[in-house]
Order: structure tokens, then C-alpha cells, then sequence
């Protein structure tokens, strides 16, 4: 169960974080396109964390 928690914590972390980048893209003047990859890699490392941890064994 242990496990199982600091995955969504961490994966909740990752998704907050890519969020915020999605946003700051968005927002900005130009856009940056920097930002928008990494908010890409959050939401699938995030994504990833929630297969992972609720995978059936």
C-alpha cells in the first residue's frame, strides 16, 4: 500500500507540474516551446505513474 501512495504522490507532483508548464506556454508572449515539450513529459510521466499503480496483478 505503501508503494502504491508514493506513486500517486508523486505522479499527482508530476502532473501539477506539467500543468504549470502547459499554462506558462500558453500565457507567454511568443510561446516558448521549450515549455510545452516539458509539460508533455510531465503528463506522460504522470500518466505512466497512474498505469503503473493501478496495474492488476
Amino acid at each position: 500500500m505503501r508503494k502504491k501512495r508514493t506513486l500517486s504522490i508523486i505522479g499527482i507532483i508530476f502532473a501539477a507540474l506539467g500543468l504549470i508548464s502547459f499554462a506558462l506556454c500558453f500565457f507567454q508572449q511568443g510561446g516558448n516551446g521549450g515549455l510545452l515539450s516539458s509539460g508533455f513529459l510531465c503528463n506522460s510521466v504522470a500518466f505512466l505513474l497512474y498505469c503503473i499503480g493501478n496495474r492488476r496483478n
